[in-house]
């Protein structure tokens, strides 16, 4: 493209083509020289191509990570959430089982209690019942 005068147009043109033979357009090289020339930027055109696509490969890449990221975030967000749950039923539990140790202390008084009181009452009604036959028995002779 030497000695033509080219638009910016034509130059985004020419090389969102990737064409590599972009620089032997209307170009007749005489000497080595101008052929190593074209060579060497010809080289340079696909090296910078292979640049450009690895860029965009490494963009993919980090949006890829993006998403992952993103996902997973989201799921410690549910973990730190179901672990707070369960801390929070942990000390439900904890409480209830506790009242329900007092429940059970409570209850083993109260049954020692009645036991202790029916225990009483039938010895008194034994008593009552020895005294009757004794005095019954002798006011009979």
């Amino acid at each position: 493209m030497t000695g033509q005068s080219v638009t910016d147009s034509q130059i985004d043109e020419m090389l969102d083509s990737k064409a590599s033979d972009v620089f032997y357009r209307q170009l007749n090289p005489i000497s080595v020289e101008g052929r190593m020339a074209i060579e060497d930027a010809t080289n340079r055109h696909n090296e910078i191509l292979q640049i450009e696509q690895s860029i965009t490969e490494l963009q993919e890449i980090f949006e890829d990570i993006f998403q992952l990221v993103h996902q997973q975030g989201e799921l410690v967000n549910n973990i730190e959430t179901h672990v707070s749950g369960a801390y929070e039923y942990t000390n439900t539990g904890n409480t209830q089982l506790k009242t329900a140790v007092k429940h059970k202390q409570s209850a083993m008084r109260k049954k020692l209690c009645v036991i202790t009181i029916v225990i009483a009452i039938l010895l008194i009604l034994i008593i009552v019942a020895v005294i009757l036959g004794v005095t019954l028995t002798g006011h009979g002779k």
